[in-house]
C-alpha cells in the first residue's frame, strides 16, 4: 500500500472510532439495551446514484439528453440533434431488448420545437400533417413500423412553443401506449407548462 492509502485507512479507522463513541454515548444516555458499539459496527454509507451514462456522455448532443432508451424498452441508442435559439431537434434510434416479433428490432423517437420567427411555418406544417388521417393504418403488405405525430403547444422558458414529437416501431400499439408518456418526458425535460395536445397523426 502507498503512503498516501495508509494514510487514508488511518484516516478512516480514526473516524470509525469516533463514530462509534457517538453512538455509544447516545446508547447509555438515552437508556436503551444491547451490546456496546465497537469500531468494527461502522459501516461507510451506501454509494449514492450513479450518473446516467447516457445523459452524462459528451457524445449525446443537448436537445436529446431528455430521452431515455427504456422509454422504448431499447438500448445502444443513437441519437443525432441540434439547437438553436428558435429550434431544438433530435432524433434517435434504439435496439429493441426484447423484439416482439421479427420485424421488432428498433424503435425511433424524433423531437421538434419551434419559437419565435420559425412558429408561422411550424403551424403551416401542423396543419398540413392534421389534415392528414388521425387513425391507426390498416396493415399493408409489407407493412414494417408505423408512427404516430403528435402536437402540442406550450410555454417554454417564457416563450410560446409549438412541439412534434413523433415515434415510430415495428407495431401501432407500442406506439399508441408510449407517445403521449414520450411527449410528456419531452416537455417537462424542458420546463415547459400549459401544454395543450393539438392533435395526433399516423404517418
Amino acid at each position: 500500500m502507498s503512503a498516501d492509502g495508509a494514510e487514508v485507512a488511518g484516516e478512516a479507522e480514526e473516524l470509525g472510532e469516533v463514530v462509534a463513541a457517538a453512538a455509544d454515548h447516545v446508547r447509555v444516555r438515552g437508556g436503551c439495551g444491547g451490546r456496546v458499539v465497537e469500531p468494527s459496527d461502522v459501516r461507510p454509507p451506501a454509494p449514492g446514484p450513479a450518473e446516467d451514462p447516457y445523459e452524462e456522455s459528451e457524445e449525446v448532443p443537448p436537445s436529446c439528453r431528455w430521452f431515455r432508451p427504456g422509454m422504448l424498452d431499447g438500448g445502444d441508442p443513437d441519437p443525432d440533434g441540434v439547437t438553436h435559439d428558435e429550434v431544438d431537434a433530435c432524433s434517435v434510434r434504439v435496439t429493441r431488448v426484447k423484439p416482439a416479433n421479427r420485424l421488432d428490432h428498433f424503435a425511433s423517437v424524433s423531437s421538434v420545437s419551434w419559437r419565435g420567427r420559425l412558429l408561422p411555418e411550424a403551424r403551416t406544417a401542423y396543419g398540413a400533417e392534421l389534415a392528414a388521417l388521425s387513425r391507426a393504418p390498416e396493415p399493408e403488405g409489407g407493412e414494417k413500423s408505423y408512427t404516430l405525430a403528435v402536437w402540442a403547444e406550450s410555454s417554454c422558458s417564457g416563450a410560446r412553443t409549438l412541439s412534434r414529437v413523433a415515434v415510430e416501431t415495428a407495431g401501432s400499439a407500442l406506439a399508441a401506449d408510449r407517445a403521449d408518456r414520450i411527449l410528456d418526458a419531452y416537455l417537462t425535460s424542458s420546463g415547459c407548462r400549459a401544454v395543450k395536445v393539438l392533435g395526433k397523426v399516423w404517418k
